[in-house]
């Protein structure tokens, strides 16, 4: 009664004294006091499952499905509730319930409590140990394809996304800090499945940072070897092992760990090993050392030891640093001398000779201080002026041609004296020679002129590398006359081979003159040519249909049918995007290729963009005598200028093509109104007759089509949406907006090694990845990406 009592003094009785009146307010005040039912509204329980839960007075309640269910007790109207998950479901996935309005007032028009099921998501955790103290640069770690940790030092970090039970992770390093080498370890693995709880993985940064004398540079026969390491080495934990180098850094010539003193306590000094030769190293190029076992100091963690330390072991070691000696032997860093050339001069052939180059200009203001090739040298730039340290970008080392006007490369037909930074020619080689690290600028006083100049060298089985430079060709508008044929390159070779070796480098030709082309071969030379960046400048637009801005110009003077040309990851001409004078053409190309046809003539991963020319672009134009030609093409982006007034991919004019012999597969072919002409008496044109990806048909006749190669060789003709450019070096790349057939419609180019080694890395060393059919994977192909950067994850179909 006295709560009724208390209730009915809240409720203001009608001012009325009639008997409908007061009958109202005795319903209103009767149903006011009636109890009403607690419910709850369940959602997206699993099958199968149940749910527990309680209210405010202990009642429990088990949930078998999805609906409305009423807890036992009525509860009076306007009273405070609250409910509470007891017991989370049992299912597979997992699941986990969460209570939207939890607690309340209870009312006619509010008496439910909703419930919501899901599946239960996790945390993916990382545990990032052996950064280095003061380390540069970051670990930059990726889950999936987009969430991405970006790391500086030691210590347990989440990803943004939580992973759903029995949901897929997988976790890739994409960037490495300075110096170390970081994976993630194999327990629990990188890629794998949620399985009911949060997972942690390791993230192992231990690395061998680096070392003295740097690797890959030289070793005196008796001078010792420093590893410095990322933490604290554990004493008597190294040993060595037999070096097992990665196949993209080649063959060990001999183990030096063989002719190492044994480590002993005191070869341990906190982060650092000390190595000293027995007696005297053993000489040559190519020696490797390598440690295995060396684990981390009070955790015993193992150190990343992937790749053998690699050095030329030799007596003959030069130095050069602008503003040094002018005379003397150029043996020692407090001797270094100024010119390249005469530390050049003080080596013999008897042993392999590195001269080592610090960073600053070097001017060639003389073609006797032309740097002259010998047997065995070893030409290395990109040291710091104390030599102590070297990085290529860091400490540019350049050199730069600045001969007068009549000096060199003076007329039509003079080729073969043209300006050079560089020059060798007319010996066999008996060990191999290094070019690398070095940016060149070659001359833009006379009108033949070009960065590395090389004739007729003979490499037997060793090889005449030109490996990471930065070779730009110059103007020469303002000081030299034009003449029909004049070729201002970047790389000039002149019946090389068979070992020329050109990777990793960016090469832009000269302007200003009849030809620019980035690398010029001729008369048979036969070269690899890899994982570069090459392009052709501007050109004076005279005599049209010769004048060419080319990628590569090729050119003997009789037809060859034997020439070994492998051309593989490159990217061709994104100087014509990129530089910050426009580049002006007529008439451009990737690749110029005349008087040649040959089976050993390889195009495979490369991006190659015909370039601005606005009367002609063409990927490729080869020109052979009469005759089938046998091509080899595959994998590659080929992009012209769709506004150029004849933009084919590739041109063969009136050769045709040995349809038995020739293998064009997985290539994608960008802005060209004809993908393929070619043919003999009759030059047809060759493209798509109906869906792709498929098979090139002669397009004049695609009611009874006649295939260009075997018809079973498909490629493609769709835009594959590159990023934008970013930078010299990152252009044509593909990213999670790029087609899905170019980011997986390449095939297996069935090579054997050592050919293999070269693709199955793209140009920035990413391994390429097989995928199998279906979608993204179009039916026919391989999984590896079209052209010189391979991608992998999300595409767009």
């Amino acid at each position: 009664m006295l709560n009724i009592f208390l209730l009915s003094s809240c409720i203001p009785k009608p001012n009325g004294s009639s008997f409908i009146d007061t009958a109202i307010f005795s319903n209103y005040f009767i149903s006011s006091q009636a109890p009403i039912a607690l419910r709850v509204r369940v959602q997206g329980l699993a099958a199968g499952s149940s749910l527990t839960i309680s209210n405010q007075n202990s009642e429990s309640l088990t949930i078998l499905g999805n609906g409305d269910f009423d807890f036992p007790e009525k509860k009076r109207k306007y009273s405070d509730f609250s409910v509470s998950i007891v017991t989370q479901p049992v299912a597979i996935p997992s699941q986990f319930c969460a209570i939207t309005n939890p607690t309340g007032i209870l009312s006619p028009n509010s008496n439910t409590v909703e419930i919501n099921c899901g599946t239960k998501f996790f945390n993916l955790n990382v545990n990032v140990f052996g950064i280095a103290t003061g380390a540069t640069g970051a670990l930059s770690i990726r889950n999936g394809a987009i969430d991405t940790l970006v790391i500086s030092s030691d210590g347990s970090y989440t990803f943004a996304g939580q992973v759903p039970d029995l949901g897929a992770y997988s976790v890739s390093v994409l960037t490495n800090p300075n110096q170390h080498n970081c994976l993630v370890e194999a327990v629990p693995p990188a890629a794998g499945i949620i399985n009911n709880a949060p997972i942690t993985l390791n993230v192992n940064c231990l690395s061998l940072m680096n070392s003295t004398p740097i690797n890959q540079t030289v070793l005196d026969l008796n001078s010792s070897i420093q590893f410095t390491f990322s933490k604290p080495v554990t004493p008597m934990s190294c040993s060595f092992t037999a070096p097992i180098p990665t196949p993209a850094s080649g063959p060990c010539a001999s183990n030096l760990g063989a002719f190492a003193s044994a480590l002993n306590a005191g070869s341990y000094v906190g982060n650092t090993i000390t190595i000293t030769p027995a007696t005297t190293w053993t000489a040559g190029l190519e020696q490797c050392i390598q440690l295995s076992g060396c684990t981390e100091a009070g955790t015993g963690r193992p150190f990343n030891l992937v790749d053998p330390l690699r050095y030329g072991v030799t007596s003959q070691i030069k130095y050069v640093r602008p503003g040094g000696a002018v005379a003397g032997t150029c043996s020692t860093i407090a001797t270094a001398c100024d010119k390249i050339q005469f530390a050049v001069s003080q080596c013999n052939t008897i042993t392999p000779c590195y001269v080592l180059v610090a960073q600053g200009f070097h001017t060639i203001s003389t073609v006797a201080e032309r740097v002259g090739l010998i047997d065995k040298l070893q030409l290395l730039g990109g040291f710091r002026t104390d030599f102590l340290e070297r990085d290529i970008d860091t400490f540019a080392t350049v050199i730069q041609d600045t001969v007068a006007t009549g000096s060199c490369g003076l007329a039509i037909g003079s080729e073969g004296t043209s300006c050079a930074v560089i020059a060798g020619g007319v010996f066999t080689l008996n060990a191999n020679i290094l070019i690398q690290g070095f940016t060149i600028l070659t001359n833009a006083n006379n009108p033949w002129s070009t960065g590395i100049l090389l004739g007729f060298l003979t490499t037997g089985t060793n090889r005449l590398m030109i490996d990471r430079n930065a070779i730009f060709g110059t103007d020469s508008t303002a000081t030299a006359a034009y003449g029909i044929s004049i070729v201002r390159s970047g790389i000039y070779a002149d019946s090389v081979g068979t070992n020329l070796i050109i990777s990793n480098n960016y090469i832009v030709g000269g302007s200003g003159n009849s030809i620019s082309a980035g690398i010029r071969l001729i008369n048979g030379t036969q070269a690899i040519i890899s994982g570069n960046s090459i392009s052709g400048g501007s050109h004076v637009a005279v005599f049209d249909g010769i004048d060419f801005s080319l990628g590569i110009s090729i050119a003997n003077a009789t037809n060859n049918t034997t020439q070994l040309l492998f051309i593989v990851n490159n990217v061709f001409n994104p100087h014509h995007l990129t530089s910050p004078t426009p580049v002006t053409a007529a008439s451009s190309a990737a690749v110029q290729a005349l008087s040649i046809n040959s089976p050993n003539f390889i195009f495979v991963h490369n991006t190659m963009f015909g370039g601005v020319g606005t009367n002609r672009s063409y990927g490729i134009h080869q020109q052979a005598a009469p005759g089938n030609l046998n091509l080899n093409l595959i994998n590659n982006q080929i992009v012209t200028n769709p506004t150029a007034a004849d933009n084919t991919c590739l041109n063969y004019d009136a050769n045709s093509v040995n349809n038995l012999a020739s293998d064009i597969r997985g290539n994608n072919f960008i802005g060209c109104t004809t993908p393929v002409r070619s043919g003999f008496p009759i030059v047809l044109p060759f493209g798509f007759c109906g869906p792709q990806p498929g098979s090139l048909m002669d397009t004049s006749l695609c009611g009874t089509p006649t295939p260009l190669t075997n018809a079973g060789h498909i490629n493609f003709g769709h835009n594959p949406i590159f990023d934008p450019p970013a930078g010299f070096f990152n252009v044509f790349r593909l990213s999670s907006t790029s087609r899905c057939d170019s980011i997986y419609g390449g095939v297996d180019p069935g090579f054997a090694f050592p050919i293999s080694q070269l693709y199955q890395l793209d140009r920035f060393g990413i391994p390429r990845t097989t995928n199998v059919a279906p979608a993204p994977v179009p039916f026919g192909s391989f999984g590896y990406s079209i052209g010189a950067h391979e991608h992998d994850g999300i595409c767009t179909p």
